[in-house]
């Protein structure tokens, strides 16, 4: 496994894991808002998940995260965009 941050401002994480089985590698570049009783996460980039006893990879790219707080309720919500594609298909 490897992992690094290749950039501080803007911060920017890199990493790549590979296997027998599977390779893993992306990289995060996460921007933050502060909405007064909220936060919004963005973390832009793609990270991609390789099958390869399958021919298979999965793309995630991470939309949106949002965390708003009232009094005794936190609510988050979590919009993530998955792209699959196999060499079966």
């Amino acid at each position: 496994m490897i992992c690094e941050q290749v950039s501080h401002h803007p911060p920017v994480s890199a990493f790549h894991v590979e296997s027998l089985d599977y390779t893993f590698h992306g990289a995060i570049e996460p921007k933050l808002k502060f909405w007064g009783k909220s936060v919004e996460v963005t973390p832009k980039g793609l990270v991609t998940l390789i099958l390869h006893r399958y021919l298979s990879f999965f793309n995630v790219m991470f939309t949106s995260f949002v965390v708003a707080s009232a009094v005794l309720v936190v609510t988050v919500i979590i919009i993530i965009t998955v792209n699959l594609y196999s060499a079966f298909s």
